[in-house]
């Protein structure tokens, strides 16, 4: 995705990852709860672009029209494992390969779990029923808010700081992850394969840069 936007309102992963955290700034600075409400939108819109871009780097840029209005996590999640149907197994593969890369290690990968359910919470917590005046709500209910937008802003901060990463499987690395997929091998079986064969099991690793354009 580095086709350059000339929005004034950027609408990548990252724009929307520093409007969030402009909006928390703004409130600590002021107390006013309202930035907190923008930054909880702000923070949805960083799972949702951050997922879409997942999606768009496995789909290779060839996205139907129906993919491309897609923006509610779970839809996503499934369009992305219809794109690549091992990419939570192969998010596992690769934390068992950064015992022997550097590369792989430095990164972390995105646990889409966590960020599909924090989405659903912000959504709920938006679409409660609260009084349109901030100072009618509950005083627990912004400390709950601001304890979600922690669960999940340092994971946030160091994936859209690194690359995504793709580990490049060779046919015999294809088959021990599928050995794993199936049960016929433990992880710590597999970490033992790498160990010894690693070069005839992985042929390096791809990056797909997450960019501010």
């Amino acid at each position: 995705m580095s086709q350059k936007n000339s929005s004034p309102y950027p609408v990548t992963p990252i724009a929307y990852y520093k409007r969030f955290i402009r909006n928390v700034n703004l409130h600590n600075q002021g107390q006013d709860k309202s930035y907190l409400l923008y930054a909880a939108l702000e923070l949805r819109y960083t799972i949702e672009a951050l997922l879409f871009y997942y999606l768009h780097a496995l789909s290779e840029g060839d996205l139907s029209k129906s993919k491309q209005k897609l923006y509610r996590p779970q839809d996503l999640r499934q369009a992305i494992l219809a794109a690549d149907p091992l990419f939570l197994v192969k998010l596992e593969f690769a934390d068992m390969c950064a015992y022997f890369d550097d590369s792989i290690s430095s990164q972390l990968r995105p646990d889409i779990a966590l960020l599909t359910s924090i989405h659903g919470r912000l959504g709920d917590w938006l679409h409660a029923e609260y009084s349109p005046l901030c100072s009618r709500v509950p005083e627990e209910k912004w400390v709950e808010l601001s304890k979600l937008f922690e669960s999940l802003g340092d994971h946030l901060s160091v994936i859209l700081s690194h690359p995504l990463l793709d580990v490049n499987l060779t046919d015999k690395g294809n088959l021990v992850m599928q050995q794993y997929i199936e049960g016929t091998l433990t992880k710590a079986e597999v970490i033992d394969r790498l160990n010894k064969e690693w070069n005839l099991l992985v042929d390096g690793v791809t990056q797909h840069i997450i960019t501010d354009e």
